[in-house]
């Protein structure tokens, strides 16, 4: 083997390392994203509850690839509420503290989420001029999947789902960007 041949032997090795190098993401890095989609609330048989577009932004700190905390904050747009043919609306908002891990597939861009933690959701309701207003604190937790796009961005499909008196759901797609 000539000294040519073993120059561009150590230049394609390199090369080849350095790529791997660049395409590992750090252990350690926040994140700050956008979210939309519904929130759906929990009615029985005598409340008709509309599904209510939401908009929300979330960030976060990755203390390894797989172990996370978060934070959301999402507001609802006004929707339609009835009950004994009264008609009203509502709008909610809500903001969680999660504790994240994410299981990264082999040799792939996609991941799978779960999220515990807890919601502060405030819900506002307005019938025939009346307004009431509502806060609780529950439990809740989510499913989702990822992918990273780039080594700094993901899209991320999430169903949440809340409990007690904050009774409901979220399904949502958001971006994040990773620094």
């Amino acid at each position: 083997m000539n000294t040519l041949q073993k120059s561009l032997l150590a230049l394609a090795s390199a090369s080849l390392l350095s790529v791997s190098a660049h395409a590992a993401a750090p252990a350690t890095q926040g994140y700050l994203g956008l979210k939309g989609g519904l929130v759906m609330l929990d009615d029985d048989s005598t409340v008709d509850i509309d599904d209510a577009a939401a908009l929300g932004v979330y960030g976060g700190y990755n203390f390894n690839p797989n172990v996370a905390i978060e934070a959301e904050y999402v507001a609802s747009e006004d929707a339609d509420i009835s009950a004994y043919g009264i008609k009203g609306e509502y709008n909610v908002e809500f903001f969680g503290m999660y504790g994240v891990y994410r299981h990264y597939f082999p040799n792939s861009p996609v991941y799978g989420k779960g999220k515990l933690g807890f919601v502060r959701a405030k819900t506002e309701a307005s019938v025939m001029g009346f307004k009431e207003s509502d806060t609780d604190t529950e439990i809740a937790g989510g499913l989702g999947l990822g992918f990273a796009a780039t080594p700094n961005i993901d899209i991320e499909g999430e169903f949440s789902l809340m409990g007690g008196d904050a009774d409901g759901q979220m399904l949502s797609i958001g971006a994040a960007y990773k620094f």
